[in-house]
């Protein structure tokens, strides 16, 4: 009794964990729940696979056979995107903008209807651990003045801004860079949604005002930009942190730094070191540039290749040498 009863006092203390996938990225979950399975504590899971029903239900099989089973120990419950808002609510988008890229950026803040913790990390499915942790050792990137953000973003924090009827201060505001993962206050996102009229009609604002030129989408400005409005912190100080996440992208490491195997080693090895880190961010965008082996050679050298899925790799690059 006494083992049951710290376990669902850990479970109430602890953050739901919530992952934004869908059917191509099953290579990816695949990864995230083995690495899941080896490195996170018992914890509540909420698995969102943004597809269509027909589309959902050819994947949930091979989610029952590859994922399902790393997770028998975690509280775990599959959803998907029709359970936040209907076909009918969609009719004003064109082909591209129902490709999902504003269908995930609407859920990670709707989902706070189901969540009954008080905060949520949110995941993508390029996101694994690589180190033992709990959801409570997750921290939160700090944020930072927005001068880096360009033009389009800045539009978007305006919107933001002019929706929630505060000045937009200029690029002093300070917001977190808009990478996974993130950590939302439960209350917070659901006042957000509800400002908005509910999960419907916060689907149909956001995917209206994002169709427009000139603006870049961002749903965490947006939770930021309403919890200034309220003047709350998004969440604790003492849990923010410099960087949160080793994110590996082709624009950045490949084309611009032109780096090779041994300079992706290095840079994980010294972010898990320096800034005490326990996710990866592997993006899709590296696919035609690392090879097989290289990602064998990665994940070996950080003591992860256990965690590779049993499916065929999707990388096609020619092997980079070491130099």
């Amino acid at each position: 009794m006494l083992i049951y009863t710290v376990y669902i006092r850990k479970q109430r203390l602890s953050r739901t964990l919530l992952i934004i996938t869908c059917n191509r990225d099953r290579w990816e979950l695949e990864l995230l729940c083995r690495s899941i399975h080896k490195y996170l504590e018992p914890s509540r899971i909420i698995i969102v696979c943004n597809e269509y029903n027909d589309t959902y239900e050819q994947w949930m099989p091979w989610f029952k056979k590859r994922c399902e089973p790393l997770l028998y120990k975690h509280k775990l419950r599959i959803m998907k995107k029709y359970d936040f808002w209907t076909a009918e609510h969609e009719s004003h988008l064109h082909e591209r903008q129902l490709e999902g890229w504003v269908d995930q950026q609407v859920i990670k803040l709707s989902i706070s209807k189901f969540i009954n913790t008080p905060e949520y990390i949110c995941l993508d499915s390029k996101n694994f651990f690589i180190r033992t942790c709990n959801t409570l050792t997750i921290k939160q990137q700090e944020p930072v003045d927005s001068s880096w953000m360009g033009d389009w973003r800045e539009n978007w924090v305006k919107l933001c801004c002019e929706e929630f009827k505060i000045s937009y201060p200029g690029t002093t505001i300070k917001l977190t860079v808009n990478i996974t993962p993130y950590i939302v206050k439960t209350d917070q996102a659901r006042a957000l949604v509800d400002h908005f009229g509910g999960m419907e009609k916060f689907f149909v604002w956001f995917s209206t005002v994002c169709i427009p030129d000139q603006i870049s989408p961002s749903e965490f400005f947006l939770y930021e930009i309403w919890c200034i409005k309220n003047g709350v912190r998004p969440i604790k100080s003492n849990n923010y942190v410099r960087s949160n996440v080793v994110a590996l992208w082709a624009d950045i490491h490949h084309v611009k730094l032109n780096w090779r195997v041994n300079d992706y080693i290095k840079n994980i090895k010294l972010e898990v070191e320096y800034n005490d880190i326990y996710l990866v961010g592997l993006h899709k965008t590296l696919r035609p540039y690392l090879s097989e082996e290289n990602i064998r050679e990665i994940f070996k050298s950080i003591d992860c290749e256990d965690i590779l899925p049993l499916s065929p790799m999707p990388f096609t690059g020619s092997s980079l040498v070491q130099k």
